[in-house]
């Protein structure tokens, strides 16, 4: 039984290279391609400048949302301290002010 095994492993060592050489001779060369001058940056090189740009760009849109929303935040504290203000004021002319009032 063992010898038989060794056989077989043989033979199909022995066919995968010759598989191999047959490949090989159809003419099939691994190739190196260089995207041409001009194409999308996810083509170029190895993509790191384009990684970096893109670190770049999106840390620079985080920044610019972040501001955006601080800004909507501030405008959104001013309308409250301005509606409390009026509503204040509309209390005090009501005469419901809380102040200190003399019963004589």
């Amino acid at each position: 039984m063992r010898r038989s095994l060794i056989a077989v492993a043989t033979l199909t060592l022995i066919g995968s290279a010759g598989i191999g050489a047959a490949r090989a001779g159809q003419g099939y060369e691994p190739v190196q391609y260089y995207a041409p001058y001009g194409a999308p940056a996810w083509q170029q090189g190895s993509g790191w400048e384009h990684r970096m740009a893109w670190r770049e760009h999106r840390r620079q849109e985080d920044e610019a949302r972040i501001q955006d929303a601080a800004r909507r935040e501030a405008w959104r504290i001013q309308q409250e301290r301005e509606q409390r203000r009026v509503w204040w004021h509309a209390q005090r002319e009501q005469g419901h002010g809380g102040g200190y009032y003399r019963s004589w």
